[in-house]
């Protein structure tokens, strides 16, 4: 069964502009928005060339770089926040070295949107109507380990934005961790819980694996041990 989270830590200072905050999902990062801050989002700062982020290390401030959007400067603050919290990381450069790679992976992303759809799957459905992320991942290869194709039929994704999925032969939508729930009005949603603990409800199976995937490499839920007992390679 999926791990129970242990993460986060204290320790941190608030952020300017957390009071009064909330949660809004974006490519799989949690973004805490904020009705102080003036960008919508804490440690979020416009200046004349877009936005600039900055996180709290647990002694100073740590500008993490130069953001063309609002959003990827909120997501770059997530991640180096919860790197701080929940893996101890205080030095500049390994702090600016993560926001770095939220830009690339955003980067990425943006190119991968760009190519053509993958062909539509057995049962005539295109993958890309269905899915939006299913164009901007990466496709399981032969070569892969554990499922290429979840119970419905739909190609699994290995990685998407750079980040590894995590499949399983264990669940109903061929990602570890992530449940697909038919509600009443037979709406179908997908819902990712470790352990009891729900991370959230999303609309498409690839965003909610890419959250349970952006929660183990925050260090939740002993990573470790749900790789092990969850993904393809503990089957």
């Amino acid at each position: 069964s999926c791990g129970d989270g242990g993460g986060g830590g204290g320790g941190v200072a608030e952020e300017e502009g957390e009071q009064g905050s909330g949660v809004e999902h974006w490519r799989g990062y949690e973004l805490i928005t904020s009705t102080r801050a003036k960008s919508g989002y804490a440690g979020v700062y416009a200046n004349k060339t877009g936005f600039i982020s900055m996180v709290w290390n647990g002694k100073t401030q740590v500008g993490l770089g130069q953001f063309h959007s609002a959003r990827l400067a909120a997501a770059a603050y997530t991640r180096c926040r919860a790197a701080v919290e929940r893996e101890g990381v205080t030095e500049t450069a390994s702090l600016q070295q993560l926001a770095t790679q939220v830009r690339d992976g955003a980067a990425a992303a943006e190119r991968a949107a760009e190519r053509p759809p993958p062909p539509p799957h057995a049962s005539g459905r295109g993958c890309g109507e269905e899915d939006p992320y299913y164009g901007q991942g990466e496709l399981a290869g032969e070569g892969d380990p554990g499922p290429r194709v979840g119970p419905d039929g739909d190609p699994l994704l290995a990685s998407l934005h750079g980040v590894r999925l995590h499949r399983s032969t264990k669940s109903n939508t061929g990602y570890a961790c992530v449940r697909q729930v038919v509600g009443k009005r037979r709406q179908t949603t997908y819902r990712v819980e470790v352990k009891k603990k729900a991370l959230g409800t999303f609309s498409t199976k690839v965003e909610a694996a890419l959250v349970y995937a952006r929660y183990l490499e925050g260090g939740g839920a002993d990573a470790a041990a749900d790789e092990s007992d969850d993904d393809e390679e503990g089957n």
